[in-house]
């Protein structure tokens, strides 16, 4: 029997045509730290969590991380500054959802913010 489990371990460079099914988004949001929820931006599923900081300066610091690890995936999030906070968003919009890159760049993100 095949192995139909999604690896999100990886990412996976090229044009992404395809989005994950709601069970696999709800199993992945399941498995990753900081808070991501399933949201929507413009009419499409995307992954969404909001970090919150002591001050400005360290919501700059962290958007300035996520900007170079999205920079080094070509992949870029959708980033809401203010005071404290981080709201990040992830999807794909070939995919006109959430793809398995995603959830990396969520986990990747959870990881930038400690």
């Amino acid at each position: 029997m095949a192995d139909n489990t999604i690896s999100f371990d990886s990412f996976t460079p090229g044009l992404i045509k395809t989005s994950l099914a709601r069970d696999a988004v709800s199993s992945a949001l399941s498995a990753i730290e900081g808070g991501w929820d399933l949201d929507v931006t413009e009419g499409t599923p995307c992954l969404g969590a909001t970090f919150s900081f002591t001050d400005f300066n360290a919501c700059m610091v962290f958007a300035d991380r996520v900007a170079r690890l999205a920079d080094t995936y070509d992949h870029h999030p959708e980033l809401v500054i203010r005071y404290g906070t981080v709201t990040v968003k992830w999807w794909t919009h070939t995919a006109k959802g959430v793809a398995a890159n995603d959830v990396f760049m969520a986990t990747r993100t959870t990881e930038l913010s400690t």
